[in-house]
């Protein structure tokens, strides 16, 4: 079955370090040429091999912590960073009413759990558009809970300012008596509203523990059934080391996730 090949090739394929490529002009040429391949036959394909540099995934943690003084260092050293940071800091300011440095020196505020988690995906993203701007990308992301905002807009599924709102009101939601059915309803519905997209490099989703299908636009639908969920560790390191995943960056500071799935992906 043809298009069954090509639709699992394109949205399941694992990432291996030997590529071919054909050119056809139909299925069945197509389906001739593979089994030439298959066979060894010389020129049935152009065979590659990828570069041999390590293949990096980035960690988003929804614990991680926010180093304010080094956070006010990048702002002034690093315009990535600040731009980040700013666009960030207008969303959240529209979504709840108070300027992102006002938060920060209020320390009772930047404690409440819908502050909380928004700043901590505020930092992550600007850290991640830093580390694009110093020309480093991630082969692979993964997020736990309130961490796959930033892993999403990471991948390219949600826009920056859109993920730090979502932080924000998934913070409100934090407290199961909060998630009554007009709760969520309004959270899937705010979702969206958003400019939403598949993902641009494997994601790995830190609620089902699985890779978020190629094709795929995380809807609120989604975020709805996700909310507050978490995977097993084991389920989460399956999906990202099969990714052929060499290096782990935990984006924001706090390692304690990352770790966890390195030692995951020791033990199975």
């Amino acid at each position: 079955d043809f298009p069954s090949f090509c639709d699992a090739a394109a949205s399941q394929r694992r990432h291996f370090e030997h590529r071919t490529a054909v050119v056809t002009r139909s299925a069945g040429e197509a389906r001739e040429t593979l089994r030439r391949l298959a066979h060894g036959e010389a020129g049935s394909g152009i065979t590659g091999v990828k570069d041999g540099s390590p293949r990096m995934a980035w960690v988003f943690s929804s614990t991680g912590i926010l180093p304010v003084e080094s956070g006010r260092i990048l702002a002034e050293s690093e315009p990535a960073f600040r731009r980040a940071w700013e666009v960030c800091g207008s969303a959240l300011e529209e979504e709840g009413g108070q300027p992102i440095d006002a938060v920060l020196a209020d320390g009772s505020l930047a404690g409440q759990p819908e502050w909380r988690l928004a700043l901590s995906c505020a930092w992550q993203l600007a850290l991640t558009s830093l580390f694009r701007n110093w020309g480093i990308e991630p082969d692979a992301v993964v997020g736990d809970e309130t961490g796959l905002f930033a892993a999403a807009a990471a991948a390219g599924t949600i826009p920056p300012e859109s993920a730090v709102r979502l932080a924000y009101r998934s913070g409100l939601l934090a407290d199961p008596a909060a998630r009554t059915p007009e709760a969520l309803d309004a959270f899937e519905a705010f979702v969206d509203t958003f400019d939403l997209h598949p993902p641009d490099r494997p994601l790995v989703c830190g609620a089902t523990g699985s890779l978020v299908p190629v094709y795929r636009v995380l809807t609120g639908t989604h975020w709805r059934e996700h909310l507050g969920k978490r995977a097993a560790s084991s389920a989460l390191a399956d999906a990202l080391f099969g990714e052929e995943i060499d290096l782990v960056l935990a984006v924001g500071g706090d390692d304690s996730f990352a770790n966890e799935l390195v030692d995951a992906a020791g033990e199975s």
